[in-house]
């Protein structure tokens, strides 16, 4: 990175690489958390749709569950970000 100009500048200018350095390293890492919160919660909801009117499944509640703990872990995350 060659940059030239006033030091208060050069300063500027290698912050803001910096911020985009870390907002692609932030979405590589943790991806878009609110995105993936919502893809659970219409898979989840999805899938109790057809229990409801299909009835009880063992295989679709343990579904449920892993889905609902995926959900879980979405919220502590999001809930982290925003703190």
């Amino acid at each position: 990175m060659n940059i030239q100009g006033t030091k208060m500048y050069m300063l500027q200018q290698r912050l803001k690489y910096i911020k985009f350095k870390l907002k692609n390293w932030n979405k590589e890492e943790s991806g878009d958390i609110i995105k993936a919160k919502i893809e659970t919660e219409q898979k989840l909801q999805e899938v109790n749709q057809i229990n409801t009117s299909e009835g009880f499944n063992e295989e679709r509640q343990k579904l449920i569950n892993t889905l609902q703990g995926e959900w879980k872990d979405h919220f502590v995350q999001e809930e982290t970000f925003w703190t």
